[in-house]
């Protein structure tokens, strides 16, 4: 019985192939650790704007990122709780609504 992929296993075994030499190019695997902290503080930008512009409950502003951002509430709740620092200092330096338009314009703000 053949096993799937043995037919092509077998044809580049007939082939004398070069090695690739891969160390020239490390490569990380995984998420991309920029994009991650750019839509992190994304959502610390949304969270602060919903609670402080609009006056919002933490329930509702977990439930509208949700939506926004297709994340769990645990892993936003998670997000925010572990951001507190990067939470008082965002507050401390607040972007305005013309500053938060033009760094999102895809964003209603």
């Amino acid at each position: 019985m053949a096993v799937r992929g043995g037919k092509l296993h077998g044809e580049l075994l007939m082939f004398d192939l070069e090695p690739i030499d891969d160390t020239e190019q490390e490569k990380t695997k995984g998420r991309d650790a920029v994009l991650l902290a750019q839509r992190n503080e994304q959502i610390l930008r949304r969270y602060l704007w919903h609670s402080r512009e609009r006056k919002l409950t933490y329930e509702w502003i977990l439930e509208q990122l949700v939506i926004e951002f297709k994340l769990s509430e645990s892993t936003l709740g998670q997000l925010i709780g572990n951001s507190s620092a990067e939470l008082y200092n965002m507050k401390q330096e607040p972007m305005t609504i013309g500053q938060l338009r033009e760094k999102y314009p895809y964003a209603k703000w």
